[in-house]
């Protein structure tokens, strides 16, 4: 991807380097995501592959929730962090990362009760390893966030990409020709290695990068927020995650799951993989790159609208690509998972959960600078009045399904966003700009394809291993 030459910055320099790292880095990830999925759908039958994707789902709702809003303070307070090794000690230790040990086992407690007293044996049996996993992922995906902000988003990549091949390495052998481990207990053991791995890895960068700060901090760099700033901020951070949570496919799959069964739970889970894969492309290069730029540009006194308008170009950019990459492959996904019957509803939730990830990421662009502002509260007050919205239209359903869900969770989403924008334009000028030359989008569209033509083949291949 050419770089943005509408503003010439070393601080843009530098987010457009982390950016194509995450962006490139970030698909190879999700492309091989996708296909485990879609691997245990063609191997599993219909009702496991449900209950599978209906734990992975819960299990993520709950890290999502257990770090108690710790990896939102990151952005606005990672300035007071990185003054010197006292500060990162008091501040990112104490007040941070060993809080995580109090939040993330009652998340975890909560769900090894509720697994052990399950009437269903593939429950009952995941009742150690899936709390394990839970409060693992809880501290991984915190660690994660920092190594980004803190400029390691290279060696992070890589460390996320080895060990996921490592699991994939082990798993798709062993699924194909032994297919008594074709059971949740198997596929989560393996992950909870894979994320053990992982997290051993970002504790040793993260010690690192703190060997690299200075001993002590100049005295007028010493003062670091209070108790009640930190507190309000992951307060108002965690309801804010706990919103968006609450409507996000970690929440719904279950949800369908206990409504509507676990094979159609599975449907949903397959196309709303597709759709999440998009959410985390975005969400590499926003929610790490763009939060580092946030940072970066307050530092070296840029704009504000300059820093906004170019992250919410790169989400265009992005918006592109992926675009044309499922354009492209979409039927060659569903061959994979051999579940081309179900294309018509498998299509229409993938549409609706695409879009909704699409405003998802807008909104969250938003957010970003709202919580480098400290203005929390405000966004908070929008999101639970979406939450409100929801359920009011939910609770008027004659017949919960799928499909009017999601189209409530839509709509209801584009009215959060139109309130966040014209907000923050009033407030602090901030106004996306979605202009693109069209060299640039011949690029993007060229891209797309030759990742989609790639993906065919590796299709292929798989289609002919079986």
């Amino acid at each position: 991807m050419s770089k943005d030459k509408t503003v010439t910055h070393p601080v843009v320099d530098a987010f457009n380097t982390k950016a194509r790292w995450n962006l490139f880095g970030s698909i190879i990830y999700e492309g091989l995501r996708i296909g485990h999925s879609a691997i245990i759908a063609m191997l599993f039958a219909p009702e496991i592959f449900g209950l599978v994707g209906s734990l992975f789902a819960s299990t993520y709702l709950g890290v999502r929730l257990s770090d108690a809003g710790a990896t939102n303070a990151l952005l606005p307070f990672f300035g007071y962090l990185e003054q010197s090794r006292q500060t990162f000690k008091s501040f990112f230790l104490k007040r941070l990362f060993l809080s995580l040990f109090i939040t993330a086992p009652l998340g975890a407690g909560a769900a090894s009760i509720f697994l052990y007293r399950s009437q269903l044996q593939d429950l009952a049996s995941c009742a150690v390893i899936l709390p394990l996993l839970m409060f693992s992922e809880t501290l991984r995906s915190f660690l994660r966030q920092f190594l980004h902000l803190s400029g390691q988003s290279k060696q992070t990549l890589i460390i996320d990409h080895f060990t996921f091949c490592l699991y994939v390495a082990a798993c798709w052998p062993t699924i194909f020709f032994i297919p008594s481990s074709r059971t949740p207990l198997f596929i989560f053991s393996l992950f909870l290695i894979d994320s053990l791995i992982g997290l051993s890895c970002f504790l040793v960068l993260t010690n690192r990068y703190a060997k690299t700060l200075p001993d002590q901090a100049p005295e007028s760099l010493t003062t670091q927020p209070t108790w009640y700033m930190l507190t309000t901020s992951r307060l108002y951070a965690w309801l804010m995650r706990a919103c968006k949570e609450l409507l996000s496919s970690n929440a719904l799959t279950p949800l369908f799951a206990a409504t509507v069964g676990l094979k159609q739970a599975g449907l949903f889970y397959f196309a709303a993989t597709l759709a999440m894969a998009i959410h985390a492309v975005m969400r590499s290069v926003i929610g790490y790159a763009g939060a580092s730029l946030f940072i970066s540009a307050r530092k070296a006194a840029l704009p504000t609208h300059e820093a906004f308008a170019l992250v919410s170009r790169k989400l265009t950019s992005i918006l592109l690509v992926l675009a044309g990459f499922f354009a492209f492959t979409y039927h060659d996904i569903l061959k994979l998972a051999v579940v081309t019957a179900a294309s018509s509803l498998i299509t229409i939730f993938f549409v609706l959960y695409f879009a909704i990830v699409i405003i998802e990421f807008s909104l969250f662009l938003y957010e970003l600078q709202y919580q480098i502002e400290q203005a929390g509260a405000e966004a908070l007050l929008w999101r639970l009045l979406e939450l409100l919205l929801v359920y009011v239209a939910a609770r008027g359903l004659v017949v919960l399904n799928p499909v009017s869900t999601l189209v409530c969770i839509l709509m209801a989403k584009v009215g959060t966003l139109i309130a966040l924008a014209l907000t923050g334009y009033r407030r602090w000028g901030i106004v996306p700009s979605l202009r693109m030359p069209l060299r640039r989008m011949i690029n993007l569209v060229i891209v797309s394809f030759c990742l989609a033509i790639a993906f065919k083949v590796l299709v292929y291949n798989a289609l002919h291993l079986i």
